[in-house]
């Protein structure tokens, strides 16, 4: 788990996605805390709704818009 590193700072910008309705939401919510208060850039994604491993799921707009972001957060790297 990347919250247990000792350090957070020097690493790359960091895209960060939870779901609503994940195990590990709280986990990435606090990671995503953790590089930025370490001074780390952060682009983090709430998927309202979504369950883990929903980004497998076809057709759903939630899933859509969170791959929307991470395509423009890589395009903008």
């Amino acid at each position: 788990m990347p919250l247990c590193a000792e350090r957070f700072d020097g690493l790359a910008d960091a895209f960060i996605g939870v779901a609503e309705f994940d195990p590990l939401r709280d986990h990435g919510r606090a990671y995503a805390a953790a590089l930025r208060a370490a001074g780390g850039r952060v682009t983090d994604h709430f998927g309202a709704g979504l369950v883990h491993a929903a980004l497998r799921a076809k057709g759903c707009s939630q899933v859509e818009a969170f791959y929307d972001a991470l395509c423009r957060f890589l395009r903008d790297y």
